[in-house]
């Protein structure tokens, strides 16, 4: 039996990508228009710009489907960053495949996208002021 998808499905009007990766560290991201707004169905969630803050010792969230869970089942975990270069943040957010792609976020704002994970630490995409002035314009088409 296929497990059904838990706020049903929305084709991609177009998606975006970076030019840049994978060969350039801290360019992993994606963006999708969806062809129906679904924000006032699933919710929002706000976009910050990370470039000029300080995050080590901060502790955020990321939320997703991970796949040791059932089906269709949202899980949260939060963690510290504990490293911050130009593009990336690394952090002890307990994650699993299927997460990737999900924000992470502190209050109601993203501050970067989770990329992979490893047995120690995970790593993901920091939203930079390239990066954040990217996904606004996108969005806006």
């Amino acid at each position: 039996m296929e497990p059904v998808p838990p706020w049903g499905t929305v084709p991609a009007k177009e998606i975006w990508v970076d030019q840049f990766f994978p060969e350039r560290s801290g360019h992993d991201w994606g963006v999708v228009k969806l062809a129906e707004p679904v924000g006032n169905t699933v919710g929002w969630i706000g976009l910050k710009n990370t470039q000029d803050a300080t995050w080590v010792g901060s502790t955020q969230t990321i939320t997703g489907y991970p796949a040791d869970k059932p089906a269709g089942t949202m899980w949260s975990a939060n963690g510290e960053i504990t490293a911050e270069t130009g593009n990336t943040f690394t952090y002890t957010t307990d994650t699993l495949g299927g997460q990737s792609g999900s924000a992470i976020y502190r209050e109601n704002y993203a501050i970067g996208i989770h990329v992979t994970g490893g047995s120690q630490t995970n790593t993901g995409t920091r939203i930079t002021d390239e990066l954040f002035d990217t996904i606004v314009n996108l969005t806006a088409r």
